[in-house]
């Protein structure tokens, strides 16, 4: 068999350029993330969602009846953590990221509105029976940043929610002000 060097430096070539592109492409996928992240960010500490954060912390905190209206602006919150939500669930961002930079957030705005029944009240709000696919991304993402976190601090749910009801009135201070 006759050994064929330009056979040979042709495949090598071929693989060097391969891996170039796939290098290539995943560091333009990290800085299509990065800019997702940062125009989500620019939006959450905007002034309207910086207002819309404070009053829903107020409803939460404040009001045990809930109006349409009250839960207009809640839903306006809620839309927005699912977008991330969904963005994480499609895999345009990834969950380590959303961690790291909302998630904190996602966290304990989800854990009080469950609490509360505001999510069941939502989804029974525009369907006869209760429509288990809205916030379905905020519930799915809320399950896997809670076990990161149970990683991460080497702790249980159970001391991670324990600790969001414990401080969730520090918490809505904090967002309100």
């Amino acid at each position: 068999m006759n050994f064929n060097w330009i056979t040979f430096f042709t495949l090598i070539i071929a693989v060097i350029t391969a891996l170039f592109v796939w290098w290539q492409v995943s560091k333009l996928n990290k800085q299509i993330q990065l800019q997702a992240l940062l125009d989500l960010d620019k939006e959450w500490n905007s002034k309207t969602m910086l207002d819309c954060r404070a009053e829903v912390c107020g409803i939460i905190k404040d009001k045990k009846d809930l109006t349409d209206e009250d839960l207009s602006v809640i839903e306006e919150l809620l839309e927005y953590l699912e977008k991330v939500c969904s963005l994480v669930q499609l895999g345009i961002l990834d969950k380590e990221s959303v961690w790291h930079v909302t998630g904190w957030y996602i966290e304990r705005y989800y854990y009080s509105l469950k609490e509360r029944d505001i999510i069941t009240n939502l989804r029974r709000k525009w369907t006869t029976e209760p429509d288990c696919t809205l916030y379905a991304d905020i519930e799915e993402i809320y399950k896997r940043l809670i076990k990161m976190e149970e990683k991460e601090m080497k702790t249980t749910k159970e001391s991670i929610e324990a600790d969001f009801k414990k401080y969730e009135n520090k918490f809505f201070e904090a967002e309100r002000s």
